[in-house]
């Protein structure tokens, strides 16, 4: 089964996740997303959407459990 979380931020990801906690791991152009992984091999998926003046960082955690 796999969960998962959808959480959206006012302002740019880079303004929204912490640097100090994760690190960008990868890019993904085809699917407009930026891979972030913490210390503990947790992985973030975030795009960045823009209309007009207004943007907002939307982040996606996938959790899997057996």
């Amino acid at each position: 089964m796999t969960e998962t979380t959808t959480l959206t931020f006012k302002g740019s990801c880079k303004e929204n996740i912490d640097g100090n906690a994760w690190y960008k791991d990868n890019e993904l152009p085809n699917l407009d997303y930026v891979t972030y992984k913490n210390k503990g091999g947790i992985k973030l998926f975030a795009k960045e959407i823009e209309m007009g003046n207004f943007k907002a960082c939307i982040i996606e955690h996938l959790r899997s459990s057996k």
